[in-house]
């Protein structure tokens, strides 16, 4: 098994292989062609609609989520993804839409923006730190530099990011992670349901789609093959709401006593390819393609994330950084440069000092921490991070999700 890719090159796979894909801005792998505002059917083509299109527009019970839910767009690049409040300054969505590369490289951090509210009240901010060079530290995600290939690790695309305002304030989504069978029944109830940003849906309104059925295994799709082919499989989420592009990031929420409430996060569409992908310079899937199930991550794996997020106090300034990094090589966890800077090797540090005193594995650089650091012993096990350990590149990032990111310009609302 191995992912396909929109861009990069070719990238073949035996047939029968089992790959994520996205969708490109000239056409997309999908089952059918499909109509839209604006669009000619010719280019519209959707990766993961099942049966007939039933996205609609929000209803008006559902209404006050479009202050919740918005836009995560680089305006430098013109990339497009949902996210959604978490908290009046984070806000939650698919690590790929930050860390993915484009046609450009990497995307820079200062081009992002989240948008949300109805026209004419659209509320934006930028990620927190840009002004201090320190964007990076405000960002938590499951995985920066995503496996491609067995064991995937597609449970882990998440990310909460901290917002430069609190445009969040009083229109948090609260996150709840239940059990597979517990989602499975709720599914079958018919209160799971999505809301999305799509670019081919009513000029970049929010979309509604339900029914939406979440199970642990489809079809061809066996609980046995997700749990060997994808690591944390637990927090692997099959779901077939009907989805199009950019609505990677956006919440799966479940109906319940007082109000919805958010247990996954849209990532990718997982398809069954019957032939070999095309040889050529392209890279494009050469065959039909049939599409088993939408993925997403259960919130479990970032639920407890969230109140850590928002509170925490980081360190900004070079001169603090360099006294956390320090401190780290002293105790043994860090073999890299002391340059003040925050990236990789300083998260990957942190992670594993967390870890050795059992507790989440933030990896962000604290106030708290640089305190808690001078007080702690050094471990006896000599094996700090170093460089050749960390992978910085961010190419496989490429994931092949649905972000079907790439489109000539940013949307206008």
């Amino acid at each position: 098994m191995q992912l396909a890719f929109p861009d990069p090159g070719p990238y073949s796979s035996g047939a029968g292989a089992i790959s994520i894909v996205a969708d490109t801005a000239n056409g997309d792998t999908a089952e059918k062609a499909v109509s839209a505002p604006g669009r000619s059917p010719s280019r519209l083509r959707l990766a993961a609609v099942f049966g007939s299109d039933d996205r609609t527009r929000v209803p008006a019970r559902y209404r006050h989520l479009e202050e919740r839910i918005g836009l995560f767009v680089n305006r430098l690049v013109g990339t497009q993804c949902t996210a959604f409040c978490v908290a009046p300054g984070v806000i939650a969505t698919a690590s790929h839409c930050l860390f993915r590369r484009t046609a450009f490289g990497p995307q820079p951090l200062a081009g992002f923006r989240f948008e949300v509210g109805r026209p004419p009240h659209v509320r934006q901010s930028r990620i927190s730190g840009l002004r201090e060079r320190a964007a990076l530290q405000n960002i938590l995600a499951g995985t920066v530099n995503l496996r491609v290939r067995p064991p995937i690790d597609a449970a882990n695309d998440w990310a909460l990011v901290r917002l430069e305002k609190p445009i969040c304030r009083g229109r948090v989504l609260p996150v709840r992670g239940l059990s597979p069978m517990a989602l499975e029944q709720a599914a079958s109830e018919n209160r799971v349901f999505q809301i999305s940003y799509h670019r081919d849906y009513r000029r970049w309104q929010l979309a509604f789609s339900t029914p939406c059925r979440v199970r642990r295994e489809f079809h061809a799709l066996s609980l046995r093959q997700v749990s060997r082919e994808f690591r944390d499989s637990e927090n692997l989420l099959l779901h077939k709401c009907d989805t199009g592009g950019a609505s990677s990031g956006s919440p799966l929420l479940i109906e319940a006593p007082g109000g919805p409430y958010v247990v996954g996060i849209n990532v990718g569409t997982y398809v069954q390819s019957r032939t070999p992908l095309d040889q050529s310079r392209t890279g494009r899937l050469a065959a039909s393609m049939q599409t088993i199930a939408n993925t997403a991550v259960n919130a479990r794996a970032f639920e407890a994330y969230v109140p850590l997020m928002a509170k925490a106090r980081l360190l900004v300034r070079r001169e603090r950084l360099r006294q956390l990094q320090a401190r780290l090589r002293e105790l043994n966890f860090y073999g890299g440069p002391i340059d003040g800077l925050y990236g990789h090797m300083t998260r990957v540090a942190i992670q594993a000092y967390e870890r050795s005193r059992k507790r989440p594995p933030l990896g962000l650089p604290t106030v708290e921490l640089l305190r808690e650091l001078g007080d702690a012993p050094p471990l006896p096990v000599q094996n700090p991070v170093r460089a050749h350990q960390v992978q910085a590149s961010m190419e496989t990032m490429s994931f092949i999700v649905k972000s079907r990111d790439r489109s000539g310009s940013s949307p206008q609302r």
